[in-house]
C-alpha cells in the first residue's frame, strides 16, 4: 500500500527494479553505432537472465540533474533567452517498466534508431507551459545537449508522444517540465541498466555483471542496487548541499545583521548631541524614537533594493554541478523579512536609547 501511495506522488515506481551503472571507453568504441549497439546487447542478455522480467536503459532517469536549453519549431532565440527543461534518455521499454504512461502518441521503440529522423518525449507541464496545453505531436524540438561523434547542438528531433507528470529533478520539488531522447540514436559512454525482477540486488549481481562481461570482458566495474537505494544516494548529496548553502545563509544574516547593527549605532552615536538639543528643545521620546528608527528601516530598504537585481544577476551565472540556478522570488522574500527584522530590532533598540537620552548629560559629554 505504501509503495502505492509513493508511485502515485512521485509519477513512477521503483519497487522490484534494480540499477547498474557503468562506463566504456570511448577509444573502444569509438562511432555511434558502436556505442548504441553495446547497450542494446547488454539490455537483451539481461533480459535472458532467470528471474529478470524486463530489462531497459537510460541516464538521468527517472530523477536526474539533467537540464537542457531548447529551441520549439522554428524558434531562433539567443541561449541567453532560451527557456529550460529537464532532460533525460531513455530506451525503448523503460516508461512501461517505470510505470509512467504515454498519455498521447507513443512511446520510443524499435523504429527510432541512427540515420532516423530523431524522436523525442515531452511531459505533460512542457506541453501545458510552452504549447498552452495543445498537442505536441508533430512538432520540431531542438536541444542544447549532445554527445558521442554524430549528433551535434541543436539537431532537430520531432516530439512523437507526451508522457505524464513525474518529480523529476527531486522527490521533495514538484514536477518540472521535461523531454527525453532515446539511447537508440544518441551516443553514450555512461549508461544505466534498469532490470525489472522480484530478486535483490545482492543475488543478481554477479549475473548482471557477467551479461555486461558477455558482450565486452573488459568493462571493470559493475554496480547493482535498488533504484529506491539509487535515488536517495543521489539526492543525498544535493541535500548536503542545500544544507550548506543554508548554514552559509544563516551566517550571513548573522553577519549582515552584526553589520546593521553597528551601523546603527554608529550613526546613533554620531547624531547624540542632536538628538539631545531636540530634546531640550521639546521633541518627545517617541518623536525622537521614531527617527531612529526611521534610519533603520531606510537601511534595510535600500539593502533590498541593492539585493532584488544583485540576486538576479548571480543567478543568471551560477553553476552547481553543471546546472545553472534558478532564481527564486520566495526565497529572496524570506531572506530580506529576516534581515528586515534584524535591522528593525536593532534602530527599534537603539530608539529606546534615543528616548532615553538626557539632554544636559549628552550635551556635556559631546
Amino acid at each position: 500500500m505504501g509503495e502505492i501511495v509513493g508511485r502515485l506522488c512521485r509519477g513512477f515506481r521503483t519497487e522490484q527494479i534494480l540499477i547498474a551503472g557503468i562506463g566504456i571507453s570511448e577509444t573502444k568504441y569509438n562511432t555511434d553505432q558502436k556505442m548504441t549497439e553495446f547497450h542494446q546487447r547488454v539490455i537483451a542478455e539481461l533480459e535472458q537472465i532467470p528471474g529478470v522480467t524486463a530489462a531497459s536503459g537510460g541516464t538521468s532517469m527517472p530523477v536526474g540533474s539533467g537540464r537542457t536549453w531548447f529551441l520549439l519549431d522554428d524558434e531562433n532565440t539567443p541561449r541567453d533567452e532560451q527557456r529550460m527543461a529537464r532532460f533525460g534518455v531513455a530506451s525503448p521499454a523503460l516508461l512501461p517498466m517505470l510505470s509512467i504512461p504515454v498519455l498521447v502518441g507513443r512511446d520510443f521503440n524499435a523504429t527510432d534508431r541512427l540515420g532516423a529522423t530523431r524522436s523525442a518525449l515531452v511531459n505533460q507541464i512542457f506541453a501545458d507551459r510552452y504549447l498552452a496545453g495543445r498537442s505536441p505531436i508533430g512538432r520540431k524540438l531542438r536541444v542544447s545537449f549532445y554527445n558521442g561523434f554524430a549528433m551535434k547542438p541543436y539537431e532537430e528531433h520531432v516530439i512523437v508522444g507526451m508522457i505524464g507528470n513525474t518529480r523529476n529533478r527531486d522527490l521533495t520539488l514538484e514536477q518540472a517540465p521535461q523531454i527525453l531522447v532515446t539511447s537508440n540514436q544518441i551516443a553514450l559512454e555512461g549508461f544505466h541498466y534498469f532490470i525489472r525482477s522480484g530478486l535483490g540486488a545482492d543475488q543478481l549481481e554477479n549475473a548482471v555483471a557477467g551479461a555486461v562481461w558477455k558482450v565486452d570482458p573488459e568493462i571493470q566495474r559493475v554496480s547493482v542496487k535498488q533504484l529506491a537505494a539509487h535515488i536517495e544516494k543521489s539526492l543525498a548529496g544535493r541535500r548536503a548541499m542545500v544544507q550548506l548553502l543554508g548554514l552559509f545563509g544563516m551566517l550571513a544574516a548573522i553577519i549582515v545583521g552584526f553589520g546593521l547593527a553597528s551601523s546603527l549605532a554608529a550613526t546613533f552615536a554620531e547624531r547624540k548631541v542632536e538628538l539631545a538639543i531636540r530634546s531640550a528643545l521639546g521633541a518627545t521620546p517617541a518623536r525622537l524614537g521614531f527617527d531612529a528608527v526611521r534610519w533603520g528601516v531606510f537601511a534595510v530598504a535600500l539593502s533590498w533594493a541593492i539585493s532584488l537585481p544583485v540576486s538576479l544577476a548571480l543567478s543568471k551565472v551560477l553553476v552547481l554541478n553543471g546546472t545553472p540556478f534558478a532564481w527564486d522570488g520566495m526565497s529572496w522574500l524570506f531572506a530580506a523579512v529576516v534581515l528586515g527584522w534584524i535591522g528593525v530590532a536593532a534602530a527599534f533598540w537603539l530608539a529606546r536609547q534615543a528616548a532615553a537620552t538626557n539632554p544636559a548629560m549628552t550635551m556635556r559629554q559631546g
